[in-house]
């Protein structure tokens, strides 16, 4: 076929459809066949957002095929999915937050403090992974140092040298101060001088994060596991993706313009940007706060009326 697919639904063909159908002629999947590999996968519990895209990329292969006359239509399409675990929460609250924050700098090195800090700015764990010398750009903005971070290239276990982003609207810059851009400062400095130590060619394309003791680029599973060294010393669970929907949730409850915060994530939609939100207390205090004067009349003839 010549569908064209991102790196993760490779692994959904890789790791789901191919080995039950790789070696299936197209025209040869029946509807019973297929219907029997989902409810399997629900009896094997896997989640359900797990089989909902597996079954979106076995369902873009039929369409093409269907497209280039291979066969004449798609006798998979509307397949039943009636099951699958529920997904795991996706989000942690102010408290939390403020809690994995506070220990972070008693169980990490300050190398992999920069991991954990550049984490909350939002960004996939790939495109974190994929940061080089050449995302970082220094410059003076209104008498203040400012940093510009480019994110353009994304690592992942597919692709470890690096590859294309989820999609256009990911490649973006974002601008940091402050304590972030030393940092970032920091970071590239400690980078540089592994480099250096272990006898590795460095160019403004090598990447940030290295394995202190080879100077080889660091495994795309580092992230979660700064991340796991963080959360078991707080007793939270947390993930690169819970970080990027904490990002997302605290910026519009905190009044950011929700374009902006599409932008700065990478987002293609607002509707993607609002998915990733949720509910917490502070935006639901805003939104009470906002509503407060005209939901209860304080005056000594209003309760004499009740």
């Amino acid at each position: 076929m010549a569908t064209s697919y991102h790196y993760s639904e490779k692994n959904y063909w890789n790791n789901q459809l191919k080995p039950v159908f790789g070696n299936q002629k197209i025209n040869e999947i029946t509807r019973q066949s297929y219907q029997n590999f989902i409810d399997q996968m629900i009896k094997d519990g896997y989640a359900k957002n797990t089989i909902i895209t597996t079954n979106s990329v076995m369902q873009i292969l039929m369409n093409d095929a269907a497209r280039n006359d291979v066969i004449v239509k798609n006798k998979l399409s509307g397949i039943s999915i009636d099951g699958g675990k529920s997904p795991s929460s996706k989000t942690i609250t102010e408290k939390q937050y403020n809690q994995l924050m506070a220990v972070a700098p008693s169980v990490l090195s300050k190398y992999q403090y920069c991991m954990l800090a550049l984490l909350t700015l939002g960004e996939r764990r790939e495109e974190l992974m994929g940061l080089q010398f050449s995302s970082f750009k220094f410059s003076q903005w209104n008498d203040e140092e400012v940093c510009a971070i480019q994110v353009k290239k994304g690592r992942t276990n597919a692709e470890p040298d690096g590859g294309d982003l989820k999609n256009n609207s990911s490649y973006r810059t974002i601008y940091v101060r402050g304590e972030m851009l030393n940092i970032c400062h920091y970071a590239i400095t400690y980078s540089q001088n592994i480099y250096s130590k272990t006898h590795r060619n460095i160019n403004d394309e090598s990447f940030l994060f290295v394995n202190e003791k080879t100077g080889m680029p660091m495994g795309v599973q580092q992230a979660n596991k700064v991340l796991n060294k963080v959360g078991e010393a707080a007793g939270i669970h947390i993930t690169p993706h819970i970080f990027r929907h904490y990002f997302a949730t605290m910026a519009l409850t905190n009044g950011q313009v929700a374009t902006d915060v599409m932008h700065w994530l990478g987002h293609s939609s607002l509707q993607m940007t609002q998915s990733y939100t949720r509910e917490n207390v502070r935006g639901a205090l805003n939104v009470f706060n906002g509503m407060a004067p005209t939901l209860l009349v304080d005056s000594d003839d209003e309760h004499q009326s009740l």
